[in-house]
């Protein structure tokens, strides 16, 4: 599979620019854009955090696993934006290495912490510090994140300058 029929997936922590910069991505390479979080909300009725909240992080990670799977099954390729824990499902990682091209979105864990200080939509941060919760999750997804085909470092950068890195080194590749 060449990598213009492949997805092209957005992978990173939480606040990295994945669901801003994935539909600007989409737009410049006529893709549809999906977000998987957005994707899930939708299909099961409850926000992830109502998920976490009710059903807790493993039936989450089902929905999850699920969900993703089914989108990269399909056979137009899009731009996905994948939530941030997905990469840590074996199966998830093996879909991928199938059937998409993979951008890290890469962010020092203060600027995410800063980006993220007033959301309470996520599960996984909703304690303090929220730079010591992003760092124990970092550390327990790097390894996947960096297999990603390409990294992206999002500091000082705007969404467009991002999305216009991301599809000319895509478009060289393809």
């Amino acid at each position: 599979m060449d990598r213009s029929s492949k997805h092209l997936v957005l992978i990173g922590l939480s606040g990295s620019g994945k669901s801003t910069v994935g539909p600007l991505i989409a737009e410049r390479l006529n893709r549809p854009f999906v977000d998987t979080d957005t994707e899930i909300e939708r299909r099961v009725g409850k926000t992830i955090s109502e998920i976490f909240a009710h059903d807790g992080e493993p039936v989450f990670r089902a929905w999850e696993e699920r969900i993703v799977r089914q989108i990269l099954a399909a056979q137009e390729p899009a731009v996905v934006a994948l939530g941030g824990g997905a990469v840590t499902q074996s199966s998830v990682r093996q879909e991928l290495r199938v059937s998409s091209f993979q951008v890290y979105l890469r962010a020092e864990i203060r600027t995410l912490a800063e980006r993220l200080e007033d959301d309470k939509t996520r599960p996984l941060l909703v304690a303090a510090p929220r730079d010591e919760q992003l760092r124990n999750l970092f550390d327990g997804r790097r390894v996947h994140y960096e297999q990603a085909e390409l990294t992206v470092d999002i500091a000082g950068k705007t969404p467009s300058t991002i999305a216009d890195e991301i599809v000319a080194t895509y478009t060289s590749l393809c």
